[in-house]
């Protein structure tokens, strides 16, 4: 009887430790591509100092606010741009310090594409 109900307990256990699905994803840079990629809090748990990966929205001197997203990984590549678009500037208004972001540069700087996922998913 005590070896059914240990059987049980560990198994029960067992679920817990696998309750829900993450991904983990520390800061990529591709530069043919031109794109970077990463989760805010896979790249801030890193054991390295080299990588990061952000956003940053500001106005300067205008009527027109500006993205600009920069990343940096571990082989010390690097990937920045910004744009004044402002769809891709309201998209970046739903990232968190928890968030998953993909962004493009084109060949003369200019963000052309910005990707942000939140959820359950990119937490440890």
């Amino acid at each position: 009887m005590k070896k059914a109900v240990l059987i049980v307990t560990l198994l029960a256990g067992a679920n817990l430790v696998w309750a829900g699905a993450s991904n983990h994803f520390e800061t990529r840079v591709d530069l043919t591509r031109r794109v970077a990629y990463g989760s805010f809090t896979d790249t801030r748990a890193s054991a390295d100092t080299t990588q990061y990966i952000g956003c940053d929205l500001y106005l300067s001197g205008g009527t027109e606010a500006r993205l600009g997203c920069l990343a940096k990984d571990t082989a010390l590549e690097a990937l920045s741009c910004s744009t004044t678009n402002p769809e891709i500037v309201k998209i970046s208004q739903a990232i968190s310090d928890q968030s998953y972001i993909y962004f493009r540069c084109d060949a003369s700087g200019e963000l052309d594409y910005l990707f942000v996922s939140n959820g359950s998913r990119w937490l440890d």
